[in-house]
Parts: C-alpha cells; structure tokens; sequence
C-alpha cells in the first residue's frame, strides 16, 4: 500500500507522513475531531494511522456504528440517481457482468443485468461504499492549528495530492 495522506481541515496543509516525507515531526503532529467531538492526538505515519490509532477505524465507528476494519472496507456500493430508487451491489470488479447475485438491497433496474458497474456510471448513477461514507467524514487538523474546534465546526478533510509524501520543493 502506498502513502495517503489529507490536507488539514483548517488550513488546507498537507500532512506529511512521518518520518519517511523528510519533514519536521511538528508538521506530522495532528488531531483527529471524531463525530462525537472526541479527538485523537498523536503523529501521522502516512498509513492511516495517528500513533497507534487507525483513522478508518476510528471515524468508522461513529459513523458505521463498527471498528471492524473489514466493514470499513466491504466492497459493497451503494447506487443513488437523483429520481430513481437506489440499490446496493456486492461486487468489486467493474469489468464483469452484473448479476442478479450480486444485489443485495433494493431493485437492479433490469436494463442492467449483464451489464457492467461502468454502464450504471455512463447512465449517470454514482455510489458510495462503506470507505466513502468513512472518508466523507475524516475531520483532521494540524496539531499547530488545532483551537478546540467541535467537529461540527470543521470541513472535511480533503485527499493530499502530494499523498503526504511527494512534495516539489526537494
């Protein structure tokens, strides 16, 4: 697995992965503000891991009710269209026909059975899966920025483009 990293939920920042980015450990130094305005303090290693805390875990758990990091990382995607009813698809290759197998809640619209995930996305439906609805919810901040925020006060965390590791100015 490579580097992943976020950009800080205040200042837009990136969050070097620590030691292996080259960087200072203050610019490592981070808090996680969980959705029940817990925080998790620590030094981000570039791994999804704040010290010994699993990030996916531990946001996972407020918002999939599970620390289970199995759970975090089902395969199972949840379709929604602006007017039309959603379902759900236990499949993790795009390339391969869909079958009636394969549903596991809601009602496959029967133009695509046979039909390949990339067909529903070309038709306009969009999915999320167990990891996105994670994801969506990772607030960190830079422990330099960090005033007591509640949760609620903070954006989302962005994905690092430099991935917490790859930087220009070396």
């Amino acid at each position: 697995m490579g580097f992943s990293s976020w950009l800080c939920s205040k200042t837009q920042k990136s969050i070097p992965a620590f030691p292996y980015a080259g960087r200072l450990q203050r610019e490592s130094e981070v808090v996680l503000v969980l959705p029940d305005d817990s925080t998790v303090t620590g030094v981000y290693d570039g791994y999804g891991h704040i010290d010994a805390t699993d990030v996916y875990t531990a946001v996972g758990k407020h918002v999939l009710g599970t620390e289970d990091r199995e759970e975090v990382f089902n395969s199972i995607k949840n379709f929604y269209k602006d007017s039309e009813a959603g379902f759900s698809l236990d499949k993790f290759n795009w390339e391969e026909p869909i079958t009636k197998e394969d549903v596991v809640a809601g009602e496959l619209p029967e133009k695509y059975l046979g039909a390949k995930m990339n067909d529903l996305h070309a038709d306009g439906w969009r999915y999320k899966n167990n990891f996105h609805r994670v994801m969506d919810a990772v607030k960190i901040v830079r422990k330099d920025s960090y005033a007591n925020e509640k949760y609620s006060e903070l954006a989302v965390s962005k994905n690092c483009p430099n991935q917490g590791f790859f930087y220009d100015d070396e």
